[in-house]
């Protein structure tokens, strides 16, 4: 039994500042659901949407963007956003919320938000100045049961690809 809690104690604490960077896509060697693997993911969840992004974004532009979580299981959650395309401009991300931190094209929560049917945490997305094909947001989400540890919680995946184009007639 004590090794038991000594593992759960070292699973909750396994990264005190957060999940990696790029642990939301579920290929990743330390994503999300290699620290959480109780149950399997599930991908390309229904219980995760992003609001606000358009199907072609225009170059430059600034988007505000919820991420938006509703599960029925989760007690807590935090998420993860990773952006990728195949030029190394993503677009930059900026939040104001204070329980999420940015870095370049990735973003994440700082802190598990108690879920109350359906949560949203609140970001920006630059779109890269230049036109680019199938910009990719990766987004992962835990329904978790908030007992501080990696067990009985589940990763939920979902992955938007978009284009960054000139509005026709420009």
């Amino acid at each position: 039994m004590a090794a038991a809690l000594l593992l759960a104690a070292g699973g909750a604490g396994a990264y005190p500042d957060g999940a990696p960077w790029g642990a939301s896509d579920p290929d990743a060697t330390e994503s999300c659901a290699s620290c959480h693997y109780d149950y399997e993911p599930v991908m390309d969840s229904a219980a995760l949407s992003v609001e606000g992004l358009p199907e072609i974004a225009t170059p430059g532009r600034r988007y505000r963007l919820a991420l938006a979580f509703a599960s029925d299981t989760a007690v807590t959650s935090g998420f993860q956003l990773t952006i990728r395309g195949a030029g190394k401009d993503n677009g930059m991300l900026v939040t104001r919320d204070e329980d999420v931190e940015v870095v370049g094209a990735a973003g994440r929560s700082t802190s598990p938000r108690p879920v109350g049917g359906e949560l949203r945490w609140h970001i920006e997305w630059q779109a890269p100045d230049a036109e680019a094909d199938c910009i990719e947001f990766l987004i992962a989400a835990s329904a978790a049961n908030d007992d501080q540890s990696p067990f009985g919680d589940t990763i939920h995946y979902k992955a938007v690809a978009i284009d960054v184009a000139a509005p026709v007639g420009d």
